[in-house]
């Protein structure tokens, strides 16, 4: 301001004769018309004109005063809020300081600072004085969508709203409708920046309406450029307090956990001097902290492992800093001890090594349970390797892993030949697919297994092995290996079969002996039936021509009818013998005929009840089967008879699974199990010898005061088969009954 419009401004008054000196050069026109073009004025006098311009230049100057305070005003608060922000990084006082001197220069009813979180994305209510807006508290999360804050983050420029109506207000920004309900009317919002970064937002709120202008908002716009960076340097402070307390709870935690530990903590430099031990440590030791920090740990140490020991930790990198290493360590008492130790090398930025950090613990009893572990294993071996029996442990897909020597002489071969491979190429191919099915069984149920296989020896003989397997699970329940324990049975295999053979044969001798036995009866009862038969009934015609032609007084009558008696008894003892031998009815009528036959017999010479119960009347036997049948049912009916005290015999015949079935039961007082496994039970094993030639079934059952159940089962013979006989050759062997 010069110092013409000072002294104006102190009231002072210039002299006329100089302002006309000063306006000499204008002419009146050019006066009047600048200074009231569009009004007609009266003409006026020159000492009027100059008195109007005067006062002109005085409201200018009055002006300029006024605006001149007011910036001065706002320069000197604006200075003290830069001066209140940079003297304190708590947040609380920078926002109660800002809130004071901001209003001296923008009047507000509700002063409100809102804050982006960096990390969740939201815009948070941090800082609010004056009137209250209901659900708008620090901490309240405030909606972007169609609101002030959001035109503040994506146009980065201020707002000056006045709320004139409620409902234009709620159809351009819903989010004030708070607002306008707590009566405010007008409001200044602008942007909170911090290095090219929105941070959050600064609002006046006023009732007036017509509080705020322009200026005002241009005046938020400067002011709000001092609060942005103390905001910013506040919160990076808070973030920062916090970080340092984290990271003084964590050291305090990590101290704890260390100090704590059973393990045994410690750290040294590269020269293996300590500078860290824990409590664990030092009782471990038997030395107190002060005791061991500053001295090297490597007299503790034998010295065979103190060369290992710096070896293994000077060939650490940053790229391998880390090494476990187990050694003795000499304890001050004299005991010894095994100490596992996790070393990990500390490294700067530069790769230059700065300490190590170590983690042990104590394996004095891990080291004595291997120990004792190791002799067990030895002691194992060699009790598996002196066994006579094949000792071996396999994968599941047969692969060898361990082979005792016992399996190596079984096989005729070296361990070498044998580990890595699979023993199932050892199994002849013809029999592989069977002991795979056994080897999935084993490895399906995971139960222990006893199977035979076989084998090819060294010189390509076939062995035989009797195996017992035993699947090894982890502890997660997966199979791992399997260990099996076996034994050459080659020469009882042979044997066995010899035996088989011999049976087989005996059995073929037994068949033979069978029929020829049948043949042999067939042959007498037939000699006799045409022999002896036919002798007596000519001798007993001759007798009856004697007898008839004789007179009845003649002493010779008497005697020939004594004769005749005598012959026809002779007769009927005839006929029971051949019938007995082989009867006829059986080759005559079939095997049901017969056995109804045979129960008749039985019936009237025991008096023992007889009943037969069948669904058919014929079943497609051969004549041996049918042979077989009738002399199982003869013998079991002579057993009943002999032994049983039975009252009533059942005899049940049907077909079952194209076999012939044949059921006997008594009511007597039921075999014994002593009496059906007797070998002097030739009735007994007769029967069961009968069935098994044509490769049935024979059981017998006994219960006390029940009885006694006797059940044949007798296959079909195939058709064309050695035991099938025709019905031609059937006639062949019949012989005629005619007595």
């Amino acid at each position: 301001m010069s110092s013409g419009n000072q002294r104006l401004n102190k009231g002072v008054r210039r002299d006329p004769r100089k302002i006309n000196k000063k306006i000499s050069g204008i002419s009146k026109n050019k006066i009047l018309k600048n200074k009231f073009p569009s009004k007609p004025r009266k003409t006026s006098t020159l000492p009027e004109i100059v008195l109007e311009a005067n006062n002109n230049a005085e409201t200018k100057v009055h002006r300029a005063r006024v605006n001149s305070q007011r910036m001065c005003k706002e320069y000197m608060i604006i200075a003290e809020i830069a001066r209140i922000v940079s003297s304190t990084l708590q947040i609380g006082e920078v926002y109660g300081k800002f809130s004071i001197e901001v209003r001296k220069l923008i009047p507000s009813d509700r002063l409100a600072i809102n804050l982006l979180d960096s990390e969740t994305g939201m815009l948070k209510l941090a800082y609010v004085s004056g009137k209250e807006i209901k659900g708008r508290r620090v901490g309240s999360v405030l909606p972007m969508e169609n609101s002030v804050n959001e035109i503040l983050i994506r146009e980065r420029k201020g707002v000056l709203i006045r709320f004139n109506s409620g409902k234009r207000l709620k159809s351009k920004f819903p989010t004030l409708l708070s607002a306008y309900k707590a009566g405010f009317r007008s409001i200044i919002s602008v942007p909170l920046i911090y290095k090219e970064s929105v941070i959050g937002g600064l609002h006046f709120l006023s009732f007036d309406p017509q509080i705020y202008n322009e200026t005002d908002l241009r005046l938020a716009l400067r002011i709000v450029h001092q609060i942005s960076g103390a905001i910013a340097n506040a919160l990076l402070y808070l973030e920062y307090q916090k970080k340092e307390r984290a990271l003084r709870e964590s050291e305090s935690r990590y101290r704890a956990i260390v100090e704590d530990q059973t393990e045994l903590v410690n750290r040294f430099l590269p020269d293996f001097s300590l500078t860290f031990v824990n409590d664990a440590t030092c009782r471990y030791i038997g030395r107190s902290r002060e005791e061991l920090i500053g001295r090297s740990f490597m007299p503790f140490l034998f010295k065979k492992d103190q060369e290992r020991v710096r070896e293994k930790l000077s060939s650490l990198t940053p790229e391998k800093p880390v090494a476990v290493l187990e050694h003795q360590v000499i304890l001050p008492s004299g005991e010894i001890n095994w100490a596992q130790w996790i070393n990990r090398a500390i490294f700067d930025n530069q790769g230059r090594l700065i300490e190590y950090q170590s983690v042990g613990r104590d394996i004095t009893g891990l080291k004595n349970i291997e120990q004792d572990l190791r002799e067990s294993k030895e002691h194992y071996k060699t009790l598996v390797e002196t066994q006579v029996e094949a000792v071996c442990l396999w994968l599941p897909d047969t692969t060898l892993t361990f082979v005792n020597e016992g399996y190596c002489r079984f096989l005729g071969k070296s361990r070498e030949e044998l580990l890595g491979k699979k023993w199932m190429d050892l199994v002849p191919a013809e029999t592989q697919p069977k002991i795979r099915k056994k080897v999935q069984r084993l490895l399906t149920t995971r139960k222990i297994m006893k199977h035979e296989t076989e084998v090819i020896g060294a010189n390509g003989q076939i062995l035989y092995q009797q195996w017992i397997d035993c699947p090894i699970f982890d502890s997660s329940g997966k199979l791992i290996e399997v260990q099996s324990v076996g034994r050459d049975i080659t020469e009882s295999k042979q044997l066995y079969e010899k035996i088989r053979r011999s049976k087989k044969q005996l059995r073929a001798l037994s068949v033979r002996l069978q029929e020829a036995r049948e043949e042999e009866r067939t042959r007498i009862a037939r000699e006799i039936h045409d022999d002896l038969g036919q002798s007596l009934t000519a001798i007993k015609l001759d007798l009856n021509w004697l007898f008839q032609k004789m007179p009845a007084e003649h002493p010779m009558v008497e005697k020939i009818q004594t004769m005749l008696g005598m012959i026809d008894g002779t007769i009927q003892s005839v006929r029971r013998i051949v019938s007995e031998l082989r009867p006829a009815i059986l080759d005559d009528a079939g095997l049901v005929p017969a056995i109804e036959w045979q129960g008749q017999i039985f019936q009237e010479r025991t008096g023992i009840q007889f009943e037969i119960n069948t669904i058919k009347e014929e079943f497609p036997l051969d004549k041996n089967r049918s042979t077989a049948a009738f002399r199982i049912f003869q013998e079991a009916l002579t057993n009943v008879a002999r032994h049983s005290g039975a009252t009533r015999v059942q005899i049940f015949l049907k077909e079952s699974n194209k076999s012939f079935l044949m059921v006997i039961k008594d009511n007597g007082k039921g075999i014994s199990e002593e009496d059906i496994h007797n070998v002097k039970s030739l009735g007994l094993l007769g029967m069961q010898e009968r069935t098994r030639l044509f490769g049935g079934e024979f059981k017998i059952q006994g219960r006390p005061t029940k009885g006694t159940c006797i059940s044949v089962l007798i296959p079909y013979a195939p058709i064309g088969s050695r035991g099938h006989k025709k019905a031609q050759d059937v006639k062949e062997e019949r012989f005629d009954n005619d007595f």
